[in-house]
């Protein structure tokens, strides 16, 4: 059970960790924002409690250090700095660490952050030396006016299915002060009706404490979802009336399970002895107090008035449906669901085949009825595994905030369109990718403060990045408002490389291209950064790989942009089947434009470039025969696809265009996977397997032998 318990606290505190290093990089620009300073402390507080509850007790403690110092924050004990923001920082990269899959982490490094972190708590609390100040802190503890709270602490029946135990909190509660806890078991059903991962208890508990209100909630804030909480003050040294007192008690609940008055008066008598004497006044002091003694008082004591977290039912009611709302499901799962929908997207395409051989019209409808659902679920299916951008741009502002440190640049990270959705399984592979070419942007885009305020730019340096829905892609942008690439270095260094000729005419567009081989680089000198040449041409590689592409632009003075073009899903697309020979193939139908008929007295050449006349425009083609060494005999009328690359249209010619095909993606052998021109492969309604065409890949094969 204990290894559920961690796994479950494994996902969720890699959630925390992930709203921390936003709040923290948030909070260092704006150190004063009480929202998020407690939201920090509240994940300190979550993963403590946490940890503890799972027996992870090297996290518990670690982040009870950190806990303690943001508590001194909240408190105006301690300040706020960019120095604590930094240690926090470097304690998340050491907890993430240690709720890894190895486990592994710098156990020096903890102990060098904890050390700093006590140092700067000490040093802020300091008096005189370090005995004075433990006697004084000792002596505050003593001198703490202490108050009395009743707390109804009512978990759901699923609280300990959730992975909580409540028994641990009440234990919390304990080490804040005094407790009388007093048990309910009404809820407790009969023997055999019992579920044993259920939980039926309730419990009523009185706390003689000096914490705070907030404090005293703050034990349940991993719990708040999972339970009904009122905690309520009763009072403090001032005096008691057990009448109101005992009122207040039925309003917090209505069960009648809470002390008698010879309780309470227990209670309050134990109480009372825990409360400090108060000093004896000096002379002029009780000439005051006299004074204000004689005077008469129309103060009227009542009990603080109740604080509900759960303030009103419909407030409850709208927070559990918004948890309704949301499931947490293993990732293999939606793998397997999709998995299985493309098999029956397959079944159902052999049954479109064989109901359009059969002359039977209640068949027909079926099979419609059938396409129109299998194509609802396949959606819905896909849905499912889509994630927002935002949720890999959160990643980056720690990246550029350690980069600009490193670089000694000042640097801003600006991100829009968050909210699109892409595969979970694309979102992942991005991250390498774009972490280099916001490295390359910071070290070589970005110019240094004194060269920026030179040319007359902002002294900060910005990296942009945007995402936005381009068809059944997404297009995501990187850009700087650095230097920009100079055009004249990299047709120099691909003259000297030996990629092209000294007298070849070659557009920007393709120079630009360059950047992505591999070893090539024009940068004067190699940074701990990047310089090396090595990075661009495996970035290039591993978003072909996920059947997108990559083009750059760049403006001298003004900046770079690079451009990503990525699919929405890797498992099922709309294609376009082909035939070529005896052979069948599938071209992405988003990047279709349109098909015509293949006529020779509309090809040309140019440059021993082959061209097809498109409505008074020459677009260049690619026999996609000749490309792949089809010797059959060619059909008298061929097809030529007009397809969209890099912003430029590029035509492929085939034997004859079939129609739309509801394509279900499947990878290629490891005989097959490194041929190029090929994405993958899917199996149609006949059984008989079509090749995935990778158009982008054979427009840069094409590109390199000088065909287009």
């Amino acid at each position: 059970m204990i290894d559920q318990f961690k796994a479950a606290f494994f996902e969720e505190a890699a959630e925390l960790l992930e709203n921390l290093e936003t709040s923290l990089l948030d909070l260092e620009n704006d150190l004063n924002n009480r929202e998020l300073l407690e939201s920090v402390f509240r994940v300190m507080h979550t993963l403590k409690g946490s940890a503890g509850m799972v027996e992870l007790n090297a996290v518990e403690a670690f982040a009870h250090e950190l806990e303690t110092a943001f508590d001194k924050v909240r408190d105006g004990k301690l300040q706020m700095t960019d120095q604590l923001t930094s240690l926090t920082l470097r304690a998340k990269d050491q907890i993430q660490n240690m709720i890894s899959e190895s486990g592994d982490y710098d156990q020096q490094e903890v102990q060098e952050i904890i050390r700093l972190v006590k140092n700067m708590v000490g040093e802020k609390t300091e008096k005189s030396d370090v005995s004075e100040e433990r006697t004084d802190v000792k002596e505050s503890q003593e001198k703490a006016v202490k108050k009395l709270f009743a707390i109804h602490f009512k978990p759901a029946e699923t609280l300990l299915i959730n992975g909580s135990n409540p028994f641990f909190l009440l234990e919390e509660l304990q080490e804040l002060g005094e407790c009388t806890i007093i048990m309910n078991a009404s809820r407790v059903p009969d023997l055999e009706s019992i579920a044993p991962e259920n939980c039926y208890l309730e419990w009523q508990i009185i706390i003689c404490t000096a914490k705070t209100h907030n404090d005293l909630e703050d034990v349940f804030i991993f719990v708040v979802d999972d339970c009904e909480l009122n905690v309520r003050e009763l009072a403090d040294d001032a005096g008691y009336d057990l009448e109101e007192i005992q009122k207040d008690l039925k309003d917090l609940t209505t069960d009648d399970t809470f002390l008698g008055d010879a309780e309470l008066q227990s209670v309050f008598d134990r109480h009372k002895k825990q409360q400090p004497e108060p000093p004896q006044p000096t002379e002029p002091q009780k000439i005051i107090q006299k004074t204000e003694n004689s005077a008469p008082k129309t103060v009227e004591n009542k009990p603080a008035p109740a604080q509900n977290i759960n303030a009103t039912p419909e407030k409850s009611a709208v927070r559990k449906d918004a948890k309704e709302a949301t499931i947490r499901v293993p990732s293999g799962r939606l793998d397997e669901l999709v998995n299985l929908v493309g098999e029956l997207v397959t079944l159902n395409a052999r049954l479109t085949q064989h109901t359009l051989s059969q002359d039977d019209q209640e068949l027909t409808g079926i099979s419609e009825s059938l396409d129109r659902l299998t194509s609802q679920l396949r959606n819905s299916a896909l849905n499912m595994r889509m994630i927002p951008v935002g949720t890999l741009f959160s990643r980056f502002s720690r990246l550029a905030r350690d980069l600009g440190r490193e670089l000694n640049k000042d640097i801003e990270l600006f991100t829009s369109g968050e909210e699109t959705e892409m595969d979970k399984t694309v979102i992942e592979r991005l991250n390498d990718p774009m972490v280099h070419l916001i490295r390359n942007c910071a070290d070589h885009g970005i110019e240094s403060t004194e060269d920026r305020i030179a040319k007359g730019k902002p002294a900060n340096g910005t990296i942009s990045l945007t995402a936005q829905y381009s068809g059944a892609h997404v297009m995501i942008q990187i850009k700087d408002d650095g230097k920009g690439l100079d055009i004249e270095a990299i047709r120099a260094k691909a003259i000297d490389r030996g990629l092209i000729d000294p007298d070849t005419r070659v557009s920007d567009t393709e120079l630009f291209q360059y950047v992505f081989h591999s070893g090539f680089s024009t940068a004067k000198q190699i940074t701990k950064v990047s310089g090396r040449g090595v990075g661009l041409d495996v970035v290039r590689r591993t978003i072909e790989e996920l059947r997108g592409t990559i083009t750059l632009f760049s403006e001298p003075g003004i900046g770079t942009t690079f451009t990503l073009k990525l699919p929405l899903t890797l498992a099922i697309i709309d294609g376009l089947l082909v035939s070529i020979g005896d052979g069948y193939y599938v071209l992405p139908l988003s990047s279709v434009h349109e098909c015509l008929e293949f006529s020779r007295a509309q090809v040309g050449t140019d440059q021993d470039q082959n061209l097809v006349n498109l409505r008074g425009k020459l677009v260049p083609y690619i026999n996609l025969r000749n490309m792949f060494g089809i010797t059959t005999e060619e059909p008298e009328i061929q097809q030529v696809v007009i397809a969209e690359i890099n912003n430029q249209y590029i035509g492929f010619v085939v034997d004859n265009v079939i129609g739309q095909h509801q394509t279900v993606i499947k990878s290629l052998g490891k005989i097959s996977q490194d041929l190029e021109g090929l994405s993958g492969a899917t199996i149609m309604g006949n059984g008989s397997i079509a090749l995935i065409l990778d158009i982008f890949g054979i427009y840069q094969k094409a590109l390199l032998q000088g065909a287009v």
